[in-house]
């Protein structure tokens, strides 16, 4: 059997961007935490906890630096970091940004901003929020 794995196979640049991103916290040293995963991968979540990433589920549980997860977070947790004095590394996909700042161009231009998802998912969630 032959094995042909596709050129672009891997990680997407806003992924691997946030990889960087924290594996250069990591050479800083001290204590890391990402807010909930910091990408939808379990393994690569794993990976980063052997190095010393811990995963917090809320502001209160990080310490120091937080990296905001690549699929973004709604605008308040944000705040609620940099008002706690974390140091904040946004680690957010750049197209996903680029999502939340077109959601509040359209919705401060006084459109009705219609987002379909599960509402509970976290990346939708933070699309609401720029709304």
């Amino acid at each position: 059997m032959k094995v042909i794995v596709a050129d672009q196979a891997g990680v997407c640049f806003g992924v691997k961007r946030a990889l960087d991103l924290v594996n250069a916290e990591c050479e800083r040293g001290g204590p890391l935490f990402t807010l909930g995963p910091l990408i939808h991968n379990p393994q690569v979540v794993r990976d980063l906890e052997a190095k010393g990433v811990r995963v917090a589920r809320s502001i209160s549980e990080a310490q120091r630096a937080v990296v905001m997860p690549s699929h973004g977070v709604p605008r308040e947790v944000l705040q609620k970091a940099e008002a706690a004095g974390l140091r904040v590394i946004d680690a957010t996909c750049p197209f996903v940004a680029k999502v939340h700042a077109r959601v509040r161009h359209l919705a401060a231009r006084g459109y009705t901003v219609v987002v379909v998802g599960d509402a509970g998912h976290s990346e939708v969630k933070a699309i609401l929020s720029a709304a």
